[in-house]
């Protein structure tokens, strides 16, 4: 069970005692009990409420930056852009890439795009990374033959790549599990969740040009202001990696 939710927990558990306890008690409560009963009651509902109200109020500070800076075990550091892209299209991806990891729950930001004959290419990797990546002779290529790989293996990723189902989001290692994310050769390790986000082509009904995909170090990192920003910011990439295309 996550942390976050264990307070919900129990506070289920106190509800169902309480409500046991006054269901095997004979008679009219005293006064005493029913005092007992009430504040219990408030008890057990405040802290099933708990998580609900942390989120809420998570969503409400924006700019909040990462809730933990601290790196992930067995996680390489990147920074990569793709030297064929031209100058303006590499600034794009280095602010959108910035803004991201400086102002959400992200530490991992990886953009690719539809390159030459309509295969896969990284244009940028930055920040948590598989040491596999780092390793490799040219980070960039090994990005793109994993993603190239994983959308023949992953339904789910080939759906959100397409841009039919919107943006995929994973939000806990066994929605990662469960997507074989783990297999995409794109996400850190430990990685606790991940949002594949599509970035529409450019026009009304054009196919998207690529995918943003972006990770958290923790599970359900990425909440919805942080997903509707990276989701903003995937529709800045769209003009310049048409006109980078190649």
């Amino acid at each position: 069970m996550d942390d976050a939710v264990v307070p919900r927990a129990v506070g289920l558990l106190a509800a169902a005692a309480l409500v046991a306890n006054r269901a095997l008690s004979p008679g009219d409560p005293s006064p005493g009990q029913a005092v007992s009963e009430a504040v219990a009651a408030l008890l057990a509902a405040a802290a099933i409420a708990v998580p609900s109200l942390e989120v809420a109020l998570a969503d409400a500070a924006p700019g909040r930056g990462r809730r933990a800076a601290a790196r992930l075990p067995g996680a390489a550091t990147l920074l990569k852009v793709d030297p064929a892209l031209p100058p303006a299209a590499a600034a794009e991806l280095g602010w959108v890439s910035y803004a991201l990891l400086r102002n959400a729950n992200v530490c991992s930001v990886a953009v690719l795009r539809r390159g030459r004959e309509g295969r896969p290419a990284a244009a940028l990797l930055r920040g948590a990374a598989p040491p596999a990546l780092a390793t490799a002779g040219d980070a960039l290529v090994a990005a793109s033959a994993a993603y190239e790989g994983a959308l023949a293996a992953s339904p789910a990723l080939a759906a959100a790549a397409a841009g039919g189902g919107g943006a995929l989001y994973l939000p806990d290692p066994a929605a990662l599990a469960r997507a074989g994310a783990d297999a995409w050769g794109l996400l850190p390790p430990g990685a606790g969740c991940a949002l594949v986000q599509p970035i529409p082509g450019v026009g009304a009904g054009a196919p998207p040009v690529g995918v943003l995909v972006a990770a958290g170090d923790a599970p359900r990192a990425l909440t919805d202001r942080d997903r509707a920003w990276a989701a903003s910011l995937a529709a800045k990439l769209a003009p310049v990696l048409v006109a980078g295309k190649g």
